[in-house]
């Protein structure tokens, strides 16, 4: 069409102005449409940071972290929808070089290979749907990272996320001064507990709170506001601050107390800031920022004293528990010296390699069978997960983004915007490198490394280039149908969650259940939607509650047939469970108990099936006394003494005072004629369990012709049966 323009007629030239001017509207509506799907992309944005906090379903069949999870998955799915939609309109996009957007692609990438490589690839790639450490979640993360650096493309707008995620807190701290209230239950189906909260665990609460307490000193001390807006920046620090004391958690105060250092020592290292058209505000002292120093240090040497004195006052009691550090490298040593080297157990596995490398000494504590998911903190335990390679990217994306972000942060006093993402950035970060986030915290440190991002590439920071695909024919063919291909995996996986999301709701509901059919009726239910061990389990729970109450008014040969099909169902729900993640030691234990119970009725080939089951699970497992107890057990009844002394002696050796263990091999031994060592195991169980007459009375039986019989010894010390 273009050799038309070569003709000079004033009739083609017409033609040619009417040619342009069509092409100049479509370009304009184009660019409309865009700008609109931007706006509602922002608004969307918006409606994630405000709602995110402070969401959930108030009905006990909604998982509360699941419904959370469920809020960022769609939100993000929509959002990537849009931005592939304005892609296709304008056949351009924005890359960069830049070693953080290098990293930030290749982490997700490690995280795919690393779940393929597994051995348990659903576990690995979605999990049950909610947790942070599987490849769908750091996925979905580092998607919502680029599309808020993408969305965010106006510091007008980097200063309503703020004012946003300032208003919902608001919400979340009414929320928590209520239930800090006598005598108002409201919502009491969720928890009466006064440390339930909106947001997680009760030290996210702290941590959520301390994010506002650093955003409000920064503002407090570097921003010019109104009168109107200081009142509201200084009640939100306040209130945020009374909280992080509530909360208590000591390494949340050392990281304020480092903060408030450098805020204090910016500030009086610059004398005084010049008031500016930007927004800073000349300083002369760090008052505010001193006395948040002055706190931390205070808490931090009277944590048991000056801390516990006003969780003690509204009678707030919380315990955490996760793996030391030591612990965590414990493990990780053991996994890197294995073939999971390079890329780790698999996201979401971190379990399995505890169970193999914990430190034996946790064996004589109160969490020797806690089965622990993830280890002392996020990053910390992606040695473990993702291995080397993974771990390295992680280190090399954050010392990238620190870098960047303190070189640019501190560089001029014209832009506190970017310092100010840039320290809330900072301060998230560092408690998934000392802490273990949930899904909340987790998406807010991406959403507002997204904002930092943003605000490089505004400041010519972070260098990016246009790409412009309409040009090329081929190039656009072959890019439209990779953006497609987006879209229909974005939707694929928004309906996998929201799929298991349906199914936990169902699954809740059997729980919480009235009877027996419709416990059955909605976890099957939850099978069909999402085929899960778990639900499995249940299932077969159901079906052995069944069997314990047979149907009444049926013949001898109904009741007989009804028996055997229950039976049978109890039998393949187990098993269907370790077929759907056979490398999960707790399916084994559970078909176990299923061939124990079996084996008591009497039924043939039980004891078999059941020690073949708890062996391979012990092979999982190799350091749970409890468990290797259950297998000793099983052996003694079973009238194998020499593998019942053989096994037993390795839970007296993982836990020294396993008194059921040392029990039952003692058992053993006298049984074989070993009388002095079974002497000496019931010496001990006695040494153990001195106000026991039962013990004292069987030592001075030895060697009489009565024989001493299994008694359980249970006690405090021992390991809890899992």
């Amino acid at each position: 069409m273009f050799k038309k323009f070569k003709v000079k007629t004033s009739d083609e030239k017409e033609v040619v102005f009417e040619i342009n001017e069509k092409k100049s509207e479509i370009k304009s509506t184009v660019v409309q449409d865009i700008k609109k799907e931007h706006d509602f992309s922002f608004f969307l944005l918006l409606c994630l940071v405000f709602f995110l906090p402070i969401f959930f379903i108030p009905l006990p069949e909604f998982s509360f972290l699941f419904s959370k999870g469920i809020v960022v998955s769609l939100i993000t799915t929509f959002l990537f929808i849009l931005w592939v939609i304005a892609r296709l309109k304008d056949g351009e996009f924005t890359a960069s070089q830049n070693p953080i957007i290098i990293l930030g692609i290749s982490i997700p990438v490690v995280y795919l290979f690393s779940s393929l490589f597994s051995g348990s690839i659903s576990a690995s790639l979605i999990g049950l749907g909610f947790e942070v450490g599987t490849f769908s979640s750091v996925f979905t993360l580092f998607i919502l990272m680029f599309l808020v650096s993408s969305i965010l493309n106006t510091k007008r707008k980097v200063y309503y996320l703020f004012a946003t995620f300032f208003v919902s807190f608001f919400v979340v701290a009414i929320f928590q001064i209520l239930r800090l209230i006598p005598g108002i239950s409201f919502i009491a189906n969720i928890s009466t507990n006064p440390t339930s909260n909106l947001i997680g665990g009760w030290n996210e609460l702290g941590i959520f709170c301390g994010l506002i307490s650093i955003s409000s000193l920064f503002v407090i001390e570097f921003v010019n506001l109104s009168k109107v807006l200081k009142i509201f920046i200084f009640i939100a620090f306040f209130v945020s601050l009374f909280f992080v004391a509530l909360t208590n958690l000591t390494i949340l105060w050392v990281v304020l107390g480092i903060f408030s250092f450098i805020t204090s020592a910016f500030i009086i290292s610059n004398n005084k800031f010049q008031k500016d058209q930007k927004g800073f505000m000349g300083k002369k002292f760090p008052v505010i920022s001193i006395l948040v120093l002055v706190m931390s240090f205070t808490f931090v040497l009277g944590a048991n004293n000056v801390g516990a004195k006003l969780p003690s006052l509204f009678k707030i009691t919380d315990t955490e528990v996760r793996p030391s550090l030591i612990g965590t490298m414990s493990v990780a040593k053991g996994t890197l010296t294995s073939k999971y080297a390079l890329l780790g157990a698999g996201p979401n596995k971190f379990l399995s390699q505890w169970l193999l490398h914990k430190p034996l000494e946790i064996n004589n504590t109160a969490f020797a069978n806690v089965d622990f998911v993830i280890g002392f903190s996020f990053i910390s335990s992606a040695l473990i997960t993702v291995g080397i390679l993974g771990f390295i990217l992680w280190i090399a994306f954050l010392g990238a983004l620190f870098y960047l972000g303190f070189k640019s942060a501190f560089a001029s006093s014209e832009n506190y915007l970017l310092t100010l993402s840039f320290f809330a950035t900072l301060f998230l970060w560092i408690f998934s490198i000392v802490y273990v986030p949930s899904n909340v915290l987790m998406t807010l440190t991406f959403v507002f490394t997204g904002a930092l991002i943003a605000l490089l590439i505004q400041n010519g920071v972070l260098k990016t280039k246009k790409i412009t695909f309409l040009n090329n024919q081929r190039f656009d063919f072959i890019v439209t149908i990779v953006l497609i291909f987006l879209i229909l995996a974005s939707l694929v996986g928004a309906y996998t969650i929201s799929q298991k999301f349906m199914a936990s709701v169902y699954s809740n509901r059997g729980l919480g259940g009235s009877s027996l059919e419709e416990a059955e009726k909605n976890i099957v239910k939850a099978i069909q939607l999402s085929e899960n061990a778990d639900y499995y389990k249940f299932l077969s729970k159901i079906n052995e509650l069944k069997l314990n109450t047979p149907e009444e008014g049926l013949t001898d040969e109904e009741t007989k047939q009804q028996f055997q099909a229950i039976l049978n169902n109890i039998i393949q729900s187990a098993e269907k469970a370790t077929e759907i993640d056979k490398n999960n030691y707790s399916n084994w234990v559970f078909l176990g108990d299923v061939y124990e119970a079996m084996a008591l009725s009497g039924v043939e080939g039980a004891y078999d099936g059941a020690i073949s089951s708890y062996k391979k699970a012990v092979g999982l497992n190799p350091r749970n006394p409890s468990l290797i107890f259950k297998l000793g057990a099983l052996e003694y009844n079973n009238k194998n003494l020499d593998e019942a002394v053989a096994t037993l002696e390795k839970a007296v050796i993982l836990q020294s005072n396993y008194s059921d263990a040392r029990y039952y091999l003692g058992l053993a031994y006298y049984n074989l004629g070993r009388t002095e060592d079974a002497r000496i195991q019931f010496e001990t169980v006695s040494l153990l369990n001195p106000d026991n007459k039962d013990i004292k009375d069987l030592i001075k039986s030895l060697g009489q012709e009565s024989n001493p019989t299994p008694a359980p010894t249970t006690t405090e010390e021992e390991g809890v049966e899992n």
